[in-house]
């Protein structure tokens, strides 16, 4: 090879391009830092109402995290309330001013966030308040601002909200599970129903000394469903400690009831409660409740299948209702309840009653777009 015939590249160009290249890229990154500064000097850190609101509750965990009076002070078993401020928030540092979060400066905005402990499991809920522009709704407050008086959807009866009618708007996505809504508390509660059924057990099946036999004793305070709803509440597995916020203690109805009754209010269930309870069944006279059938009377009556939502919730399920002609039988229902023994087996629908500071995200209640909460 003949070397001082051999041409190099000219390096003094090649530098060049090489410099042009790196030159054009740096000033497009400057460029572009620029912009996002100006961008950022004129809208400041604007951002949604539902961001800010999910800011306030970082804000309230990290406030009482450091606050040895916080939530140790009240996080016991029971339910016990206390708020902080947006502005005592802001004021100790632990919060932006709400004025350069909101998504219009002209907003005038002040908010609170509502710390709750559901059986020492704690709910944190924030409430923003923008006035015209933005409010907070709790999931309770949406549900309730259609109500009806004829047809299917929600009704006021006495002093709570029930779901009635075929083809009504009561679906909630929760847990990763999908239930549906039976009733709203007067004080914001929703009492909801899975639409999955869990697994096929006995209701008891103890032996009975009455009826000398092993077909169960309809007493739920003793009962092996009562060591199930336990387990089911305390299993990582169906719900995290965050699901467990929502879930607020309410009284469980065990109330007997006779074949022909024809009251369905729920007075004959609530007749014998147990406290403070997390995780039911449902009561057999919340089958008839949702009918609007004229001739429902009696639970088992066979109208009270009609115009009733209820009744797409196919094969057996356990009632919480013992029957009250013998110490043996509890109401199945299938869809409609009747009385078996306690030693047969039916699937689990669980029952549950949502905190009422449980604020609205999203969705109408169809089966499509579920409410969906935080």
């Amino acid at each position: 090879m003949d070397l001082k015939n051999l041409k190099m590249p000219n390096l003094k160009k090649f530098d060049k391009k090489v410099v042009a290249r790196v030159t054009l890229v740096l000033s497009i990154i400057v460029i572009l830092v620029v912009a996002i500064i100006i961008i950022k000097l004129i809208i400041g850190n604007h951002i949604g109402y539902d961001k800010i609101e999910n800011k306030m509750v970082e804000a309230a965990k990290e406030y009482f995290s450091e606050d040895e009076k916080g939530i140790n002070k009240f996080k016991k078993i029971g339910s016990q309330e206390i708020s902080v401020s947006t502005d005592t928030l802001v004021n100790e540092g632990y919060l932006t001013n709400l004025d350069k979060l909101v998504p219009n400066k002209d907003d005038e905005c002040k908010g609170k966030v509502v710390v709750k402990t559901n059986n020492n499991y704690v709910l944190y809920s924030p409430y923003l308040d923008c006035k015209k522009a933005y409010k907070t709704k709790t999931l309770a407050e949406v549900i309730k601002a259609d109500v009806v008086e004829e047809g299917d959807g929600l009704y006021k009866v006495g002093e709570d909200y029930v779901f009635r009618g075929e083809k009504v708007n009561n679906y909630v996505s929760f847990a990763e599970k999908t239930w549906l809504i039976l009733r709203v508390r007067e004080d914001g509660r929703v009492r909801m129903i899975e639409t999955t059924r869990r697994d096929k057990i006995v209701w008891d099946n103890r032996y009975n000394l009455e009826v000398t036999s092993k077909l169960g004793i309809n007493d739920f305070s003793v009962s092996r469903i009562k060591d199930y709803l336990v387990a089911l509440y305390e299993n990582n597995d169906e719900f995290t400690d965050a699901d467990r916020g929502y879930i607020t203690p309410y009284n469980l109805c065990i109330g007997k009831r006779k074949a022909d009754e024809t009251i369905n209010d729920g007075s004959v269930e609530c007749s014998s409660v147990i406290e403070n309870w997390t995780i039911g069944l449902i009561q057999a006279n919340e089958f008839a409740i949702p009918s609007l059938d004229k001739n429902c009377h009696k639970i088992t009556d066979e109208s009270c299948n009609n115009y009733n939502y209820l009744t797409e919730l196919y094969s057996s399920y356990w009632s919480i209702t013992p029957g009250s002609e013998r110490s043996d039988k509890v109401y199945k229902l299938n869809p409609s309840p009747f009385t078996t023994s306690a030693a047969s087996s039916a699937s689990i629908r669980a029952v549950i009653e949502l905190d009422a500071n449980s604020v609205y995200v999203s969705g109408d209640g169809s089966v499509d777009q579920p409410y969906v909460f935080k």
